[in-house]
């Protein structure tokens, strides 16, 4: 309910989503009930522009985006991953990114946390991975501090960033 607060002030003509059971709309939590469509997994990954995971890793979500669910998304949806790595076979995904099967990928959880430095989703300009909550270890915040530091410097000296991301 928080994602959808947020989401509809970005004009979006109708959310879909999916789960064990249809929402309750509280009229004080400032939703547009009008917006919502409760539909099967199966509609809601083939109708949508926009793909955002929010659901718990358990058995039934474990790779439940696979192979298989890529091939029914639209060739130009965007993937959006804020709950578990778990939940997204990987190599499926790269993949399906590669083909051209689903158009982006944003991902703020992965398995293994952080990727390894040399994974193939790392590789990808259509790929975009953020540090997840996991980030707040005192060791990571440290090491995030001195790639701050370092990238301080180097911008200074008109060196490249440590870690630069280029959009263009």
């Amino acid at each position: 309910m928080a994602v959808a607060r947020r989401v509809q002030s970005f004009n979006i003509k109708k959310i879909l989503y999916c789960g064990n059971r249809e929402k309750k709309f509280d009229k004080e939590k400032q939703i547009d009930q009008e917006l919502f469509s409760f539909v099967p997994f199966e509609q809601l990954i083939k109708e949508s522009d926009f793909v955002l995971i929010t659901c718990s890793l358990n058995e039934n979500t474990k790779n439940l985006f696979n192979e298989n669910i890529f091939k029914q998304m639209k060739n130009d949806s965007i993937l959006i991953n804020t709950s578990r790595g778990g939940i997204i076979d990987q190599q499926s995904l790269y993949n399906a990114l590669v083909n051209g099967e689903i158009r982006s990928a944003g991902l703020d959880v992965t398995v293994p946390e952080p990727l390894p430095l040399d994974h193939p989703l790392l590789t990808l300009k259509n790929c975009l991975i953020l540090p997840h909550i996991g980030s707040a270890e005192i060791q990571t915040r440290n090491d995030m501090c001195q790639l701050g530091v370092q990238n301080l410097i180097n911008f200074f000296d008109q060196k490249s960033m440590v870690h630069q991301i280029n959009v263009n």
